[in-house]
């Protein structure tokens, strides 16, 4: 198999999992070098890519629960 179509279906089975998408654990699943996925400029923007978007997603999710943490405490003081 190509090293684009390994890596791709890597990244689906990460993301099918809600596994963070990162390059380490790319190349693990894909079984292969990290310096490989580095040295190609798409499937280094492919991972980058899904990297922030789950960055961004777990934060937003952080930062609802806080938020809902918090209006429960000011609920119980009331």
């Amino acid at each position: 198999m190509q090293t684009a179509a390994c890596t791709n279906q890597a990244i689906l089975t990460l993301k099918e999992g809600s596994q963070p998408t990162n390059f380490s654990r790319v190349a693990n699943q894909a079984k292969i070098w990290k310096s490989t996925l580095y040295s190609i400029p798409e499937v280094r923007e492919q991972i980058a890519f899904y990297r922030k978007g789950w960055f961004y997603k777990q934060k937003q999710d952080d930062t609802k629960s806080d938020c809902m943490d918090r209006l429960q405490l000011t609920r119980q003081k009331n």
